[in-house]
């Protein structure tokens, strides 16, 4: 979708990013947490803005993995990548992921980790990330007592 911002988020988007995702259940505590994060310097949470100034996605870069093997070589993370239905499938996903790419690449990290659930429910965004050059990395790992499929993707300029 062209008419899309991409920008870093601020403490005052928090009340849009619940109105817009309060359908599928996200709290303002998720959302003080990445903001605090991104405050001390542990993560980045950007949103995806459309017309009349709508937050239509968010995602998040940690910087530390949660994942552990990624953790113990220094691969940051893409957490919490969503896109609200009838904004799906214009590419906004796709855009986000590669504006958080770019930051990555800025700190001159050349490797990024994504997980992404193994059921059905995700089957779009796992073929989203192979798609972008993403590699499965094993069967499937748990993070915060979920499991997922745990994927890396090596970045160029």
């Amino acid at each position: 979708m062209k008419d899309v911002c991409i920008r870093m988020a601020v403490a005052s988007d928090i009340n849009d990013i619940l109105e817009t995702f309060s359908i599928w259940r996200k709290t303002i505590k998720q959302f003080i947490d990445y903001l605090a994060k991104q405050h001390r310097g542990e993560g980045t949470l950007i949103v995806a803005v459309a017309e009349k100034n709508k937050i239509v996605g968010y995602a998040n870069v940690f910087w530390q993995s949660r994942i552990n093997w990624h953790c113990s070589e220094g691969i940051p993370e893409i957490v919490d990548l969503n896109v609200i239905t009838g904004y799906q499938r214009k590419k906004i996903a796709t855009q986000m992921i590669g504006y958080l790419e770019n930051l990555i690449l800025e700190k001159g990290i050349s490797t990024v980790g994504i997980s992404v659930g193994p059921t059905p429910d995700y089957l779009p965004a796992n073929q989203l990330y192979l798609k972008l050059g993403y590699k499965q990395e094993n069967e499937k790992t748990i993070i915060d007592g979920e499991e997922v499929l745990v994927m890396r993707k090596s970045l160029s300029k």
